[in-house]
């Protein structure tokens, strides 16, 4: 009877430790969602900031131009 005693003690030690890697995995992953929707959303953010910057630019960059053109035709 002990040894069926011990066995059964092994068999629950190995179902506690399966449930509780399994309640840790589920956090885990649970925890790797969040931060990669916190990736998709600053990635998002950067791409929109990313755009108004290179369109900004592009409008200094123009203006530069037509002011160098302005320049040149001056000293012509």
């Amino acid at each position: 009877m002990q040894h069926n005693s011990v066995l059964q003690r092994v068999v629950n030690a190995l179902r506690f430790t399966l449930a509780l890697l399994l309640a840790l995995l589920d956090s885990f992953v649970t925890w790797l969602d969040s931060v990669s929707r916190e990736y998709i959303d600053i990635s998002a953010v950067l791409m929109i900031e990313r755009y108004l910057l290179a369109k900004e630019l592009k409008k200094v960059w123009v203006w530069c131009q037509r002011r160098v053109r302005e320049r040149v035709r001056e000293r012509v």
